[in-house]
């Protein structure tokens, strides 16, 4: 799903980072990643086209294998005027096409429409980035990282020190990195994943409280319940039922 403001702003983090989303701002979201709004303005407002997983593979055949991980890491981009305005006019007249319901070649022209549109949004990131000169290189990459290893041992710990031993850095300056990228401490952002896989499983699936206390490791369901209420003002059967 592609969306461009184009009023207002908002705040949402994708894979738990955060983003500023506002007027002009073009947002990428791919199958898989995960998107929460924040904060959101009275007048926010947006266009947006989103497609099927078979549409989306077809409209990025070909494409280098560097664009889809290019605008993952890279998925709030503050558009040029000139860039902003074309993105629009596509977002339109590929809704027009979809429209065309009697046109024997809507799909291929939809489809041909969104390579246009998303080798435009790729080249005007492109050419932003070549300008701005990412800072930091080193922090920006101990933080996705420190990412990475919460997504694959998130049911194991939920200690700054047990990821900070994994990047071979003190939890102290773990915690400093985390706040200067993410505004946020290193102990946040891991109970903020907890928080959203604990949501995620209390939603969507069949599990017991105590099966998915002890899936994540807690020492019992009592000390799961607790964390769970701290952070959320909710126990886990509230949060299930409301």
């Amino acid at each position: 799903m592609t969306c461009i403001c184009t009023n207002g702003c908002a705040d949402v983090e994708i894979d738990f980072i955060k983003h500023h989303f506002e007027k002009g701002a073009i947002l990428t979201v791919f199958p898989m990643q995960i998107i929460e709004q924040k904060q959101v303005s009275e007048n926010f407002s947006l266009t947006y086209i989103s497609y099927t997983i078979e549409i989306l593979q077809n409209i990025l055949f070909r494409f280098s294998p560097e664009f889809e991980v290019f605008l993952k890491e890279n998925p709030v981009f503050n558009a040029p005027e000139e860039i902003y305005k074309a993105d629009v006019e596509f977002m339109e007249l590929i809704k027009s096409k979809y429209e065309e319901v009697e046109n024997i070649f809507r799909n291929e022209i939809i489809i041909s429409l969104s390579r246009v549109f998303y080798l435009n949004i790729y080249n005007g990131i492109h050419h932003k980035l070549l300008k701005d000169k990412v800072k930091n290189t080193r922090r920006i990459e101990i933080a996705k990282t420190f990412i990475n290893l919460i997504m694959q041992y998130f049911n194991e710990s939920r200690e700054v020190a047990f990821y900070a031993n994994k990047l071979n850095i003190t939890p102290k300056y773990l915690s400093i990195v985390t706040y200067e990228v993410r505004g946020q401490s290193a102990k946040k952002v891991i109970d903020d994943y907890i928080m959203t896989e604990i949501k995620l499983q209390l939603n969507s699936t069949s599990k017991s409280i105590l099966e998915i206390s002890e899936g994540l490791n807690f020492p019992d369901q009592s000390s799961f319940c607790k964390f769970f209420k701290r952070h959320s003002g909710l126990s886990p059967k509230q949060y299930r039922n409301k």
